[in-house]
């Protein structure tokens, strides 16, 4: 538990915060396999979604962060699709 909240992953803040990891220490960062990584995003997923509820308000302060993650993983299938078609890839 971290401020009172439940961690997934005791190291996620060492592997995942971008604020935190410096750009040249990213490569070299023991990253759990692929179901191991699809495990996490799906419990991660299923907690935001069970903090948001079925209310049609979340908090302002929920909110801010929902969507703030939202349009920043937007911004990263932006660079992977236009990367993709750089590359001449379908």
């Amino acid at each position: 538990m971290v401020d009172g909240k439940i961690s997934i992953r005791d190291d996620a803040d060492s592997l995942y915060d971008s604020m935190k990891v410096a750009h040249d220490t990213r490569w070299d960062l023991p990253l759990p396999g692929l179901a191991e990584t699809r495990r996490f995003m799906e419990v991660t997923r299923d907690a935001v979604i069970g903090r948001l509820g079925d209310t049609e308000m979340a908090s302002v302060q929920d909110s801010y962060f929902t969507q703030l993650v939202v349009f920043h993983q937007d911004m990263h299938n932006e660079a992977y699709t236009y990367t993709r078609q750089t590359l001449g890839y379908p």
